[in-house]
Parts: structure tokens; C-alpha cells; sequence
């Protein structure tokens, strides 16, 4: 398959551009997340260890609710606070209310997830009753991260923006009030060098059009490096030299235009149907993450493989490898094994969005 010119591919890492920050003027961290009380550090992973280490230092419980339809990494940092895990089922997420509520006790913690950069609403409201009933809530906003600030409705809400923002590194924990590490016991460490530098490099690399073999290794040594023990780290000088002076009011605004065009463009061209998107509307102040669908007929991995052919890189989530083996959350497995994300992100222009319809089109007319 004849791949198209750089300027075509869609997805996969974030290049880096220095056109995204030419005459850009800086604005902080600070006065962008005004009124919200934060504490930056590396990764998603990270923050989300220091939440689940707060909860302990205030005599919360060591059980943790976690939705089914998660991530294993999303664990790890409960595990290693000390925690018991307890999932639950989240396809009401997906507009399917027919799920109950989870039913987390006094003292226990409940993680909800705002899925591919939509509000989760349905958690969102339920969120006041659990936490009048003496439940910690921590609000996933990764996927989301990039969604406008909303009331908060947990007691803390923890986001990352490496696979939204050209970045190398970079999360931030909200709360209700500021965190003092010490009596949580951790500290934040420096911000990890091999780290960040592997990941500028693989963005310099491929910005360069260059071949997967010349990019992909330092990616996947950056990657291989959170496999081990969290450390919650500083986020790197770098990355808040970045996001200061990046655009996100444009990205966001981008992302939702194409999300818009190319569910209006699978529609019209009866695609709609082999791939089913997974929500059907994107709602005032919702930034999506991509667009995700159901592929039928067990092709997903297929389509993969082909759009992969064509320079369109499409993420998967999540292998539920984590899940008990016990038959339940059927459900979220099958969605699991189905669902694909289409880029949408904010370097695609109408060009992109067409030549995706294009590759669809061709895989579909071929199978």
C-alpha cells in the first residue's frame, strides 16, 4: 500500500513543531488553572498515586472501586498505596443506564473515568451522593484533560497530557485543598532525564518524516521506563516551557471539528454501520480524546493493520487481561475487543479527516 506524504498521516505520536510556538506568548500554568488548587508532576500514574496515598493519611479504607473498563496501569498506583481493588461495571457510561450504581462503603474510594474526552455525567451527578456518604472520589480526566474546568465533583481529579499536547511528559492532581507531601509521605523527585530526553527525540525524529525503526525504539525505551515502580516525579522544565505557550483553546476548538466532520462523513457515506461510534453527540465542553467506534464483525484488528498501512495510527482500548477470569463484566470485554479510536486530534485538517473516510472506504470495498 502506498503510504501518503507526512503532511497526510494521522495519529501516533505527537511531532515536534517549532511553528507551535513561534510568537506565542507564554501564559502559567498558574493563570490557566486560576482558582484550582494543583500539584504538577510527570505522569497520570503519579498523580494519582499521591491522591490514593492522601485518602490513607486521612484514615480512608484500603479498597478501592475501580470501573471495569479501565486501563491496568490504572491499578498499579492503588496496589502499591496499599489497596484492594474492586471493579465495576461502567457500560452505563455509554449511554446505557441500565447498570446500578457501584456500591462502595464509608471510608472506601470510587474512581470513575470521563471516557475519551466526554463529561462522564452520569458518575459526575452520582459523585455528591457518594461523597455525602463518607465515599472518596477521584475523577479520571485523563482522556479529558484537555475539557474545560467544571465544578469539581470529586475530592480529587487527576489528568496528564502527553497523548493530548506535543509534550514529553506532564500531569497534574486537583483538590479541594493543597496536598503537603510530607504527611502524605512521598516527595516528588526530579523529573526523569532519559525520560523526557528519549521522547524529544522520537518527536524531533519523526517530525523529520523519518522511518517507525528510527523513532519507535526511543518511544518504546521512554514507555518501558513506567513499567517499573511508581516514583512520582517534578514535571519536566521542558514540558511546562511547552504547555505555557501552546495553544489550547485551538487544539480543543480542532479536535471538536474534526470529531464532527468525521462522524457527519461516516454517516453520509454509509460507514456508519460497520463502524458504530460510541457516543452519538459531543456535548458543550466535552474534547474529545478521538473518535472511538465498535468495528464489526471481529475486524477490528484488521482495520488496524491496514489503516496502520496508510500512515492512519488508531490506539486501542483496553486489553481487560487485569479483569478476574470469572466470567463477568461481558459487556466491557466485548467492547474492549471491538472498540477503535480514530484520530481527531488538533494537526488534522479536512484533508486528514477525508483521507481517513478514503482508507475506510478502501478496507470496506476490499473485505
Amino acid at each position: 500500500m502506498t503510504c501518503p506524504p507526512s503532511s497526510l498521516r494521522a495519529g501516533g505520536e505527537f511531532e515536534f513543531s517549532p511553528e507551535a510556538y513561534r510568537g506565542r506568548a507564554r501564559i502559567e500554568l498558574a493563570a490557566r488553572f486560576a482558582g484550582q488548587t494543583s500539584l504538577w508532576t510527570d505522569t497520570g500514574r503519579s498523580a494519582l498515586l499521591i491522591a490514593a496515598a492522601a485518602i490513607r493519611s486521612r484514615g480512608g479504607k484500603a479498597r478501592a472501586w475501580v470501573p471495569a473498563f479501565s486501563c491496568a496501569s490504572i491499578a498499579q498506583p492503588f496496589l502499591q498505596a496499599g489497596f484492594e481493588i474492586q471493579y465495576y461495571s461502567a457500560e452505563a457510561r455509554f449511554g446505557r443506564e441500565r447498570d446500578l450504581l457501584p456500591e462502595p462503603q464509608k471510608g472506601e474510594t470510587l474512581l470513575f473515568i470521563h471516557y475519551f474526552g466526554h463529561r462522564n455525567r452520569f458518575m459526575a451527578q452520582a459523585a455528591g451522593q457518594f461523597r455525602a456518604a463518607g465515599v472518596w472520589v477521584i475523577e479520571d480526566s485523563v482522556q479529558g484533560s484537555l475539557m474545560p474546568a467544571a465544578d469539581a465533583c470529586g475530592d480529587f481529579e487527576v489528568t496528564s497530557y502527553r497523548k493530548l499536547l506535543p509534550v514529553t511528559d506532564g500531569a497534574a492532581l486537583f483538590s479541594e485543598a493543597p496536598l503537603d507531601l510530607r504527611t502524605v509521605g512521598l516527595a516528588l523527585e526530579p523529573a526523569d532525564e532519559p525520560f523526557v530526553s528519549a521522547r524529544m527525540l522520537g518527536k524531533v525524529i519523526r517530525a523529520a518524516s523519518a522511518e517507525a525503526k528510527d523513532f519507535l525504539p526511543l518511544l518504546e525505551y521512554a514507555e518501558a521506563r513506567l513499567s517499573d515502580r511508581i516514583k512520582p516525579r517534578s514535571m519536566s522544565w521542558l514540558s511546562e516551557w511547552m504547555m505555557e505557550r501552546l495553544d489550547w483553546d485551538a487544539a480543543i476548538a480542532k479536535r471538536r471539528a474534526n470529531w464532527l466532520e468525521l462522524t457527519k462523513r461516516l454517516g453520509k457515506t454509509g460507514l456508519a454501520a460497520r463502524l458504530q461510534p460510541v457516543f452519538d453527540s459531543l456535548q458543550d465542553n466535552d474534547a474529545p480524546l478521538g473518535l472511538p467506534v465498535r468495528v464489526a464483525g471481529g475486524r477490528r484488528d484488521d482495520l488496524r493493520r491496514y489503516l496502520a498501512g496508510s500512515e492512519i495510527f488508531c490506539p486501542v482500548h483496553w486489553p481487560l487481561d487485569h479483569l478476574p477470569d470469572d466470567g463477568a463484566f461481558r459487556d466491557e470485554r466485548e467492547l474492549a475487543s471491538a472498540v477503535l479510536t480514530l484520530p481527531v486530534d488538533q494537526r488534522m485538517s479536512a484533508a486528514h479527516v477525508g483521507r481517513v473516510i478514503e482508507v475506510l472506504n478502501s478496507y470496506f470495498d476490499k473485505t
